[in-house]
C-alpha cells in the first residue's frame, strides 16, 4: 500500500514512468478491495481504461479528439492543488499522444494540414506554459519551469527572451545559473549567444558569473573575450582560476 502512495505522489509532480503509470492504472482498474482513502482515485484512473475501449477508428475525428481532451480535464481536475503549468502540461501531453497514435493508423495525405495545426497549437501551450512557469513565486517552481525547456525541440523566440530575463533579473542564483544553462541549448541562436556574454556584467553571485565564463569558453565565441579577459581584471579570484581561465581562453 505504502508503495501505491508514493506512486501516486510521483504521479502528481509528474515523475512517474510510463511503467508506473500502467502499475497504478491496473492497480485501481483490477483491485476490488481498495483502501477506503483510496477509493477516491479509482474513478480517476478508471476513466483512462473506459477512453481506450470507447475508442474506434471509424469514429469522427473532432469527436475522438474533443473527448480525450475532455477525459485529460476531468482526470487531472480531480487533483485541485495541482498548478496550472502542471494542468495544462497534462492535457497538452495527453491530447498529443492521442494526435499521434490516431494518425499513425489513419495515415491520410489529406489529414497532414490539420496535424500540423494541432502541433503548432501544441507549440504555442508548451511555451505558454514555461513563461508561465517562469514567473512562479517559488524559486524551485521556476526552475521547473526552466528545466522544461529541454523538453523542446523548437527554437520559440519567447522561451528565449524569458530565459534571458530569468538569468539576468531572477532574485535566486541557483535559477539564474539554471537559466544560463538552459540558455546554453540555444547556444546556435545568435541572440542567446550574445545574452549569455553580456549576461557577466550583470551578474553579482561569483558562482553564476565563473558558469557564464564557462559557458562562454564552451560556446567558443571571440565576441566572448572582450568580456572574459574584463572579468579576468577586475573580480577578485583567486590566482590558479585566472591561470586555468586564461589557458583555456587561447583556445577561443
Amino acid at each position: 500500500m505504502e508503495v501505491i502512495e508514493a506512486l501516486l505522489e510521483k504521479y502528481w509532480e509528474g515523475e512517474t514512468t510510463i511503467a508506473e503509470e500502467r502499475r497504478l492504472k491496473e492497480y485501481f482498474t483490477k483491485t476490488k478491495d481498495i483502501p477506503a482513502h483510496l477509493v477516491i482515485y479509482k474513478d480517476q484512473f478508471g476513466l483512462f481504461s473506459e477512453w481506450k475501449k470507447e475508442e474506434e477508428l471509424s469514429e469522427d475525428f473532432d469527436a475522438q479528439l474533443s473527448r480525450k481532451i475532455q477525459t485529460e480535464a476531468r482526470v487531472l481536475a480531480l487533483k485541485p492543488r495541482m498548478a496550472y503549468w502542471q494542468w495544462a502540461a497534462g492535457i497538452a501531453a495527453g491530447v498529443a499522444l492521442f494526435v499521434i497514435g490516431f494518425y499513425s493508423g489513419n495515415q491520410n495525405p489529406s489529414d497532414q494540414p490539420q496535424l500540423s495545426d494541432l502541433q503548432n497549437e501544441m507549440k504555442k501551450l508548451r511555451e505558454t506554459v514555461v513563461v508561465s512557469q517562469l514567473k512562479q513565486t517559488s524559486a524551485s517552481e521556476r526552475i521547473k519551469g526552466v528545466n522544461y525547456v529541454y523538453d523542446m525541440k523548437d527554437k520559440s523566440p519567447e522561451v528565449i527572451d524569458a530565459l534571458i530575463e530569468t538569468l539576468n533579473t531572477d532574485e535566486n542564483s541557483n535559477v539564474r545559473l539554471a537559466a544560463a544553462n538552459a540558455l546554453f541549448t540555444f547556444k546556435d541562436i545568435s541572440k542567446a549567444r550574445t545574452a549569455l556574454i553580456e549576461s557577466i556584467k550583470k551578474q553579482e553571485d561569483p558562482s553564476v558569473k565563473i558558469a557564464l565564463i564557462n559557458i562562454m569558453i564552451a560556446m567558443k565565441d571571440k565576441k566572448a573575450k572582450p568580456a572574459i579577459e574584463d572579468f579576468l581584471k577586475k573580480e577578485p579570484i583567486p590566482q590558479n582560476i585566472k591561470e586555468s581561465i586564461r589557458k583555456e581562453l587561447q583556445s577561443i
